[in-house]
């Protein structure tokens, strides 16, 4: 059987074919350049293992995330270096860190900053098909979903077995490739559901995963936050004009946040008041940008 390491980039060209909503025919010479590498068949061994226990037991790593998503009519993508120990999960795109566990706060890490943040919501890694990579091992927590193996071949030296995960009353198509040298880690995942589609990759894996990747540096500041209060009372004007969808926000120290939906979604300005004589009120303080000037009164 031939060398399978281009396999990925097989995988992305078969996304970019699924996602044409339209189906377009393709020239009888690129036929083969679509099709699949032929999977070997599976061993008595194979064919016994537990796939649902597989996928809810993966191994702890680290590795080199690439992701694709396709739209029918283009696609996106993006990398980072991603790490899993236990329930706890590590995200670095080369400019902020995420660390977390699904379901709890996270903390976020500036690098060059050395600052750190916690927001309330980490990473979603269950929704599928949502335009960013998933975690596989939370489609063995579904009891709706039945995973088959369908044979193996070899991604990057390793030899995988791809099983299909299927979500009873789902059209999507789900299929994950995992490494058997690894402690059956997924290093593939495909989801395909005309028009769209995704494919994530490891690369530069290690089952090695130290305990300081999930903790806060000790030269790190937590970023100091402010309380914002909204100014439910205001009335703003935007070009000499009464705005009706807006809302408006002071800090402690005075700042205002005003966001403005007309006329055009989503117009932020940060606001740096002058004080009139009164410390606990203001009025007509003037917000300058390039589309336009905003007046907020309380």
């Amino acid at each position: 059987m031939r060398n399978k390491k281009n396999l990925l980039s097989f995988l992305v060209a078969l996304l970019i074919c699924f996602s044409h909503a339209n189906g377009q025919k393709r020239n009888a010479s690129n036929t083969n350049q679509d099709k699949e590498p032929p999977l070997a068949p599976l061993t008595e061994a194979e064919r016994a293992l537990d796939l649902r226990s597989i996928i809810a037991n993966q191994p702890d790593f680290t590795a080199d995330q690439s992701f694709f998503y396709g739209e029918g009519f283009g696609g996106f993508g993006a990398s980072q270096r991603i790490a899993r120990r236990g329930n706890k999960y590590r995200w670095d795109n080369g400019f902020i860190i995420v660390i977390g566990e699904p379901g709890k706060a996270a903390t976020r890490l500036y690098p060059k900053a050395k600052v750190s943040d916690d927001i309330e919501t980490g990473i979603d890694e269950e929704s599928i098909g949502a335009g960013r990579p998933f975690n596989p091992k939370t489609l063995a927590s579904g009891s709706e979903i039945t995973f088959t193996a369908l044979g193996t071949l070899t991604i990057d030296g390793h030899k995988c077995i791809k099983i299909q995960a299927i979500r009873k009353n789902s059209p999507e198509k789900i299929f994950l490739y995992a490494a058997e040298d690894l402690k059956y880690l997924v290093i593939v995942a495909q989801v395909l559901n005309r028009p769209r589609g995704s494919i994530q990759k490891l690369s530069n894996i290690s089952l090695d995963v130290p305990d300081n990747l999930f903790e806060i540096p000790s030269d790190y500041k937590a970023i100091e936050h402010r309380r914002w209060t909204r100014l439910d009372n205001a009335k703003l004007t935007y070009g000499g004009k009464p705005c009706q969808n807006f809302s408006v926000y002071r800090s402690e120290t005075g700042e205002l946040f005003i966001a403005v939906n007309e006329p055009c979604p989503d117009w932020t300005y940060l606001v740096r008041l002058k004080r009139g004589n009164s410390r606990d009120s203001f009025s007509g303080y003037a917000c300058n940008a390039k589309r336009g000037r905003c007046m907020a009164n309380e």
